[in-house]
């Protein structure tokens, strides 16, 4: 967990964006628009409330905060993602749906095999 937040962070610091303003937040650029309405979601918040918040200052600080939010938002998915992620019973109920799709699926690819005239392989 705690080397995700810190690649989050890394990341959150390094976002490209396009800032007309001289580093200045921008929210009439699309990037600098996009990451204030991602904030304004993340803290349940008006977009006019973040702007009011940080509108006017350096992307640098701005970004690092987002990168905090989203660290602390996404943590409980992350966390249960990575409880599931090589579970042997999610891998048993990934291979029987690969299974029964593949059965389902077996007659219309043989009729595109057909109508399109491949060999199969």
């Amino acid at each position: 967990m705690f080397a995700f937040a810190e690649e989050l962070r890394g990341r959150g610091a390094g976002l490209r964006v396009l800032s007309l303003g001289g580093g200045d937040v921008d929210t009439s650029t699309p990037m600098g628009s996009m990451l204030f309405t991602i904030m304004a979601a993340l803290d349940d918040r008006s977009a006019d409330a973040v702007l009011a918040e940080w509108g006017g200052s350096q992307f640098g600080p701005f970004k690092a905060a987002l990168a905090e939010r989203l660290v602390v938002e996404l943590a409980p998915i992350r966390e249960r993602y990575l409880d599931l992620h090589g579970s042997p019973e999610i891998d048993a109920v990934l291979a029987d749906g690969a299974a029964r799709a593949t059965t389902l699926a077996a007659p219309t690819l043989e009729a595109a095999y057909d109508a399109l005239g491949l060999m199969r392989g």
